[in-house]
């Protein structure tokens, strides 16, 4: 069984703001393999109740989000989607929503994190037992940039022993992340730019003050929660920039890009994606153009294509009959 650290309730920081996990599980390979020999749903109940003590069952999830509702779709040899959106909605949302009833609490930040963390960490264990990631192989993460839950999942899952390789955070043209983490300065008073992945569409991401608290202390997130009050640029510590530059590729794609890669993608695999994951699957071949890996990578895709129809039908120039017709395949 995986090594725990005591209770991992939530606890607020010194000055009432964060909410941060008093510890991290620590999975052995032994761990890694167990989970992926059950159900998704058992593997997700697992390590969320390691976060909070809680009761979550299988079973809960069977009837309250689905036996089937996380699904694996590779899009090419070396890139896979993790799909937790296959309920009523078609959103991750739904999921969430879920959680927060079931502790009957106010959502915190670090629980929508947790959730992720279970997500993609079932989803690691599945991609080991069916063979997509090897025994000794890692798996780089991929998600957007407009909420930092998905980038700190990736980076908890690795101190968790998860073979984790490259935590990859993919911006559209608001990439106020990129300039922090590649030119060491962030502008707290940008304005924002419509794209056509409007999740993304934001200066400063939701939970970056806890991204900067996990790599660099408290000291560091107070540092930018008063930059970003004064509207002032928040430049980190040499000692953090290492760390971030470290820890996260970011990569900026533009509107036009994305478009090319949702075309590439449609044509070279017949797979409809979202806007966002198409998003995702460029910044992925930035990175491995950057840095010379080809590692598999585990994509996180929180929306069904269907609710993003219409931006496809524009971004690729189809006709919105013809979107439906991919849709149904």
């Amino acid at each position: 069984m995986y090594e725990s650290a005591g209770a991992f309730s939530e606890n607020r920081s010194a000055d009432g703001g964060l909410y941060v996990p008093e510890g991290i599980p620590a999975y052995s390979r032994a761990d890694l393999d167990r989970l992926g020999s059950g159900s998704v749903n058992a593997a997700i109940s697992e390590i969320w109740n390691a976060f909070f003590d809680g009761e979550l069952t299988p079973w809960d999830l069977d009837f309250s989000v689905g036996r089937s509702w996380v699904r694996l779709r590779p899009i090419e040899r070396k890139m896979i989607l993790a799909e937790p959106w296959h309920n009523p909605e078609g959103e991750m949302a739904y999921f969430l929503r879920f959680l927060s009833e079931r502790r009957n609490a106010p959502w915190a930040f670090w629980a929508k994190t947790a959730a992720k963390i279970s997500v993609l960490g079932s989803c690691l264990a599945l991609a080991g037992r069916n063979g997509a990631i090897g025994k000794q192989e890692k798996a780089d993460i991929a998600c957007i940039s407009g909420d930092l839950s998905g980038v700190l999942a990736g980076i908890y899952l690795k101190r968790m022993g998860f073979p984790v390789g490259t935590v990859v955070c993919c911006c559209n043209e608001n990439n106020s992340v990129w300039e922090l983490i590649h030119l060491g300065t962030l502008r707290t008073d940008g304005v924002c730019i419509p794209t056509r992945t409007r999740l993304a569409d934001t200066v400063l991401p939701e939970g970056l003050e806890h991204f900067l608290w996990l790599l660099g202390g408290e000291r560091s997130a107070v540092d930018y929660a008063k930059a970003a009050y004064m509207g002032l640029s928040y430049t980190p510590s040499e000692e953090l920039l290492k760390v971030l530059q470290r820890e996260v590729y970011v990569s900026v794609v533009s509107d036009n890009r994305m478009a090319f890669a949702a075309a590439g993608v449609l044509q070279t695999t017949g797979c409809l994606v979202s806007p966002y994951d198409a998003l995702c699957y460029a910044g992925v071949q930035d990175y491995r153009a950057k840095s010379g890996q080809n590692r598999m990578c585990l994509v996180l895709s929180q929306r069904d294509p269907a609710l993003d129809a219409t931006v496809l039908a524009d971004a690729l120039g189809i006709p919105g009959k013809q979107i439906e017709a991919y849709l149904r395949r």
